[in-house]
């Protein structure tokens, strides 16, 4: 719904006029800029000027973003009053200081609609997040826009209160997702809000009072392989199948790095210096010295240093059919979740729980097991917190033997 900056009209020394653009109704509009830069010295994509693309890129880059706030303002301001995406006959004539349509000079100021802003957060994000953390923003926005739907009404900044977010929290439950879910996403909805109090667009602090409730499942049993399941996968013969050895290998990279989905699937040759493997992680951005032990070493060489890419979800449905394989990873495993204050029990093989996310777990538990100081252990998969490392270790593999030998100690 907001405005964009394009290039057209190159001239006889193949230079670009950048304008604002603007589109309602299949209709475009355009206004100049003053800026003229040649095609390769505009980032379409990123929307900024290159370094050196004009005699003055940091004044140019101020009078295009002054431009483009200003139209992009008045679409804005539209939207929060009446609900819709204005016309370009209505913006033009704003930008103009023309005498703006009867249907805004009748009609009451009504408090500004959040979502008429949500996408102007979510773009001016993106370029620092990763493509996870965008999808999840998307996601609160589709939930706030049903929310929207099924009250009648527009969500404005000043609705916000203790009444608003627990309709909000109704609304999520009643979609089925669990607490842990309802409670990433008022967290979530907490960043959007404070981001526009610090823009002045929301004056509104209610929502400062409101606690998202406990990310965590009381009852969630982590999910992890002791050393002894890990070395029946790595062990299992596959030959009949490249699909599943090739699935088991990046499992087991994974339970030998620590490193997340996005980071062990994406390995290249380069990142591999010696006997160790340097990343810097999609998510955090951090840089990551790894050790390799043999079985490591010998995975990625046999794949040439270029691991075969899969999606996440059939990574996730092929490692579960591996873990059919193993007879270990037929026990059964009791799964508690909360919606509200409802608990559920689900009893399943643990071989159906397995995940992208399984070896960075089994890491951490068979590190702890072995002995090896969390801090140590931190350094590798790259928290910078000891309360969310331990959501990682499954302690009934790591201290159950350590703390029976200590109690045997005392009879």
């Amino acid at each position: 719904m907001l405005t964009r900056i394009v290039g057209i009209n190159p001239g006889k020394d193949g230079r670009l006029h950048l304008h604002v653009q603007y589109i309602a109704d299949r209709k475009i509009k355009r206004w100049p800029t003053g800026v003229r830069v040649a095609p390769d010295d505009w980032d379409q994509a990123g929307q900024k000027l290159r370094p050196k693309a004009t005699a003055d890129v940091k004044a140019d880059t101020v009078a295009l973003s002054e431009l483009q706030a200003r139209i992009d303002r008045i679409v804005k301001d539209y939207f929060g009053r009446f609900g819709e995406q204005p016309s370009i006959e209505y913006v033009t004539s704003v930008f103009s200081d023309e005498a703006a349509p009867a249907k805004l000079a009748l009609t009451p100021v009504v408090e500004t609609a959040l979502l008429a802003f949500f996408d102007e957060f979510v773009t001016l994000k993106t370029p620092m997040w990763s493509v996870n953390t965008v999808r999840m923003f998307n996601t609160l926005r589709n939930h706030l826009t049903s929310m929207q739907a099924a009250d009648g009404k527009v969500i404005t900044f000043t609705s916000v209160d203790s009444a608003f977010i627990g309709r909000f929290q109704r609304h999520l439950l009643a979609k089925g997702h669990k607490n842990t879910t309802v409670s990433k996403q008022l967290t979530n909805f907490k960043v959007v809000l404070n981001h526009f109090v610090k823009e002045g667009v929301n004056q509104n602090l209610r929502f400062r009072d409101f606690s998202a409730g406990k990310r965590t499942n009381p009852g969630r049993i982590v999910i992890a392989l002791t050393a002894e399941e890990f070395k029946a996968v790595r062990d299992l013969d596959l030959s009949g199948s490249k699909r599943l050895a090739q699935v088991r290998d990046l499992f087991v990279l994974s339970c030998l790095t620590g490193l997340r989905y996005s980071d062990f699937t994406t390995i290249k040759p380069s990142d591999v210096k010696g006997g160790t493997l340097r990343v810097v992680t999609h998510k955090t951005q951090q840089a990551l010295d790894v050790p390799l032990n043999a079985t490591a070493r010998e995975i990625l060489a046999r794949s040439g240093g270029q691991l075969p890419r899969i999606s996440n979800q059939k990574y996730n449905d092929y490692i579960k059919e591996v873990g059919t394989m193993v007879p270990a990873l037929a026990e059964e495993v009791t799964v508690v979740h909360y919606y509200g204050s409802r608990r559920e029990e689900h009893v399943v093989p643990k071989h159906a729980l397995l995940s992208s996310h399984t070896g960075r777990r089994t890491f951490a538990t068979m590190m702890m097991a072995a002995g090896v100081p969390a801090p140590a252990i931190m350094r590798i998969t790259g928290h910078t917190s000891l309360q969310v490392f331990f959501r990682y270790v499954n302690y009934r593999g790591a201290n159950l033997d350590a703390v029976g030998g200590a109690l045997a100690a005392l009879d």
